[in-house]
C-alpha cells in the first residue's frame, strides 16, 4: 500500500504540473523537431554522479543510465524504454520505464519528463517513482527530481528557480530549493543548481549537461 501511495505521488505530480510544463528532456527545441537521441548528465558535490541516454529505435526510445554514489558507494546500472510525445507545439512529455540493479538490489522505476515554454517563460522536471524487487534492503521512493522555473535572459542563457522533493518508506520528506541557471554550449545546456533553502535535506550545488540530436 506504502508503495502505491508513493507512486501516485509521483504521478500526482506531474498531472499537477501538465498544464504548465513539457518533456524536459534536453532543454532544446524538442517539442520543434523529432528528437532521435538524448544525452543527460548530473554531479552533486555529495559524490552523486548520473548519466543517461536515449535512442530513438522505431517508435520508442531505448533509455540506458548508469548512476554512482561515492558516499554510499553504490553503482546503478539501469536499462529501460520509453516515448517522447509532443502537444500544443510547446508543451511536451517523456515517459520511460526502466529495470535498474546495483548492490541493494532489483528494482523497477519509472521516469516522466514534463516540460513547458510560454514566451521566455520555461519549466522542466523529472519525476521519478521507485520500488524494490525481491528481496532488495532499499525502500520505495517518489521524487520530483528536479523543477525548474526559468526565464531567458538571452538567446543561449537563462535564470530562475529549482526546487528538489522526495518520500521515501519509514522517512520523512525532504525538499530543497534555491537559484537556478543554464547556458547554452557547443553540444548542449550546462546549468548549475544552488540549493540553498532545504528541509531535512543537504545543501548542494548541482552541476548538469544535457543534448540532443
Amino acid at each position: 500500500m506504502r508503495a502505491r501511495h508513493l507512486a501516485a505521488v509521483a504521478i500526482t505530480a506531474l498531472g499537477w504540473n501538465g498544464g504548465a510544463l513539457l518533456g524536459q528532456g534536453t532543454q532544446r527545441d524538442s517539442t520543434t523537431r523529432r528528437v532521435t537521441g538524448f544525452v543527460v548528465a548530473r554531479y552533486v558535490e555529495d559524490g552523486t554522479r548520473s548519466i543517461y541516454g536515449a535512442q530513438r529505435l522505431g517508435p520508442v526510445m531505448v533509455l540506458g543510465g548508469l548512476l554512482r554514489n561515492t558516499r554510499t558507494d553504490v553503482t546503478t546500472t539501469v536499462l529501460g524504454v520509453g516515448r517522447m510525445s509532443r502537444s500544443h507545439g510547446s508543451v511536451g512529455l517523456s515517459t520511460f520505464v526502466a529495470g535498474a540493479e546495483s548492490s541493494e538490489g532489483r528494482s523497477l522505476r519509472l521516469y516522466m519528463l514534463p516540460s513547458a515554454r510560454l514566451g521566455v517563460v520555461a519549466a522542466n522536471a523529472t519525476v521519478t517513482a521507485y520500488q524494490p524487487l525481491g528481496s532488495s534492503d532499499a525502500v520505495a521512493q517518489a521524487a520530483v527530481n528536479s523543477l525548474t522555473l526559468a526565464v531567458r535572459v538571452t538567446p543561449r542563457a537563462k535564470v530562475g528557480l529549482a526546487t528538489i522533493a522526495d518520500l521515501a518508506e519509514a522517512r520523512d520528506a525532504r525538499a530543497s530549493a534555491g537559484p537556478y541557471a543554464a547556458v547554452r554550449v557547443p553540444g548542449g545546456v550546462a546549468s548549475v543548481e544552488w540549493m540553498t533553502w532545504h528541509h531535512r535535506a543537504r545543501r548542494e550545488v548541482r552541476w548538469g549537461f544535457s543534448g540532443s540530436y
